[in-house]
Parts: C-alpha cells; structure tokens; sequence
C-alpha cells in the first residue's frame, strides 16, 4: 500500500471554503469532514458497521452482474470514500472470487483519506489513496495515467452522490469519465410518491437533532469558520426537486443576531433572518435518476434496491 498522493495543501482549500461562504452563505460538502469532522464522521459510520457487512453479497452480486470480475483487470475508483469502511466490506468480498480488482480511494479531506488508508490496511486488495477535488484537472489527468488499460468503475457509496448541485455534479462526472466507464452510484431512493412516504424520510432526518454526534456533525462548518453556534438555530427544510423527482432535504442555519466574521483576506456580515445552508439529502425517485443521466448521455445499465429497511438502491452507468 502506498503513500497518499495529495494534490492540494489544506491552506488552498481553507481558502475555498471561506470564499465560497462569503459568495453564497453555503457551506462546501467538503467542510464536514475536516478536522474534527473527520472523527465525528467515523463514530457514525461505526454505527453502521453491521449493516455494511449485511451488504457485502450486494455490492458482490450487483457487480458481478454488470462486469466479469474474472476476466480483465478492473478497479474501483471510491469518490468521496470517507473512512472506506463500506468499501472494505466490498473489496474482501471480491478478493474471495477475482484476482482482477483494485482500489483507489479518492477524498478532498486528509483525515479522511489516513483513515481509509488505516481502515484497508490489511486489505487482500492493491489500494492507493489519493487526496484531492476529483474536479480538478490535475487528479483527471492523473487518475487517468494510474489506471490506463483497465476497466474503471467510478463510485459513490453512502448517498454521497445527493450532497451536491446535481447538474454541475453530472456535469463534471462526464469530464472525468472516459467512454466505457462505469458509474456506480448508491442513493437514497423513494419507492413510493406519496406524502406518508416522504414523511417518513422527513422525521428520520428530523430525529438527527436529537443525537449529540449528529448534531455536532451538522454544526461542525459553522465551527470550522467560526460562526457562533448561539448566533442562530439549527432547522430543516424538505422540498420537491421537479427535473430529478426527488425530495431535497436541507440542513440549515438560521441567523438570529447579527455577527462578524473576519477571514484574513475579507469581512463576512450575518444579518438577522440570513440562512446559511449547510448539508444536502437527496432521496430519489428511480425513474427520475435515471432519465436525468440518460438525457446527459450515460447509458443504464442497472437498479437494485437494498434489501431490508434501509431505503437505498443501487445504480450502474456507462458513459456513452
């Protein structure tokens, strides 16, 4: 297992994160998971180990039914891949059946990426780590040089695929792609359109106020810029995303008395009844993710919804 190949410094994206906030009262997805984040990320995933392992045989299945895991030499490329521990589950899996397959796990958080790195250290699978904005031309360049001659299977498991602008994220994932890849994505799907349904995923993010690591989670980019957490109240929104069908549920902060906060290079002023957004939950419909990637000229491939109570499918592209 190599070192992690880290192709910006922590300086240049703290920058990001503060000019991106003064733009657009937003807070970059990527906040979440630096520093402290980071750990709180981790005791939430580790609530969730035993369902990653009820999961191994559908990642391996659902795999295996779009490729031919024994034939050619083929990697996955993890986009966001957090602390790795899904991706674990997958890769141990796999190694009990192919020889062909690598990893790459790719995130823009260095705490993250020594914690995948920590996390797949014993794995009987060839992993590299690459810390970097996977929209930069430099990690395209790159990941492109690292995996010439192989099958590449881009990835984003844990919903990760619904925290961002959906338009520009498709956008850049056919940059990246080259044509013949493949893209893997795991969301939050709606299996009904009804009010009752979308209540339930309502009140199921609703009830993260009520945990102290959720909570802290949620309130970590406001920390990470020093905005004072008794300037405002922490909320959330539902609305319905027409093109997508989807429901988008937003994490907020509302600002209830004024504040200033100064950033080496410029001033940021919150007034009252400013809302700074910060986290961003999809949960799609299946028809509707997939018409979105076919009109951006990705072909499906594949659906499978998760088995039991957790309200997630499986997707496969291919760029055309």
């Amino acid at each position: 297992m190599g070192d992690v190949i880290k192709l910006f410094t922590y300086d240049e994206m703290e920058s990001e994160f503060h000019k991106h906030f003064q733009q657009y009262k937003v807070c970059k997805q990527k906040a979440f998971y630096f520093g402290e984040g980071a750990e709180l990320y981790l005791k939430i995933s580790g609530a969730k180990t035993d369902l990653f392992v009820e999961q191994e045989d559908l990642y391996h299945g659902f795999l295996q039914d779009n490729i031919d895991i024994t034939k050619d030499e083929f990697v996955i490329i993890s986009l966001g891949c957090a602390d790795a521990r899904k991706e674990k589950v997958m890769l141990e899996r796999l190694s009990r059946d192919s020889d062909k397959v690598s990893f790459i796990g790719v995130d823009s958080s260095e705490e993250m990426i020594c914690i995948a790195k920590e996390t797949l250290k014993e794995s009987p699978v060839s992993c590299e780590f690459i810390c970097a904005d996977f929209s930069s031309d430099e990690f395209i360049k790159r990941i492109h040089a690292v995996t010439q001659g192989k099958i590449r299977i881009f990835t984003f498991l844990g919903s990760t695929f619904g925290n961002v602008e959906q338009s520009y994220m498709a956008d850049m994932l056919y940059d990246l792609l080259e044509k013949g890849d493949k893209l893997w994505l795991e969301v939050a799907v709606r299996e009904s359109i009804s009010d009752k349904a979308d209540r339930k995923f309502f009140e199921n993010y609703l009830s993260w106020f009520d945990n102290e690591v959720t909570r802290d989670f949620l309130l970590h980019p406001l920390k990470l810029l020093g905005v004072p957490l008794d300037s405002g109240e922490l909320f959330l929104n539902m609305a319905a995303e027409g093109d997508l069908n989807a429901l988008l549920f937003s994490f907020r902060f509302r600002i209830d008395t004024k504040t200033v906060i100064e950033f080496d290079e410029h001033t940021v002023t919150l007034l009252p009844g400013n809302v700074i957004e910060l986290l961003t939950i999809r949960a799609y419909d299946p028809q509707g993710l997939r018409n979105f990637f076919e009109e951006r000229n990705f072909k499906f491939l594949a659906y499978k919804k998760c088995a039991g109570k957790t309200e997630r499918g499986e997707f496969m592209f291919e760029k055309l």
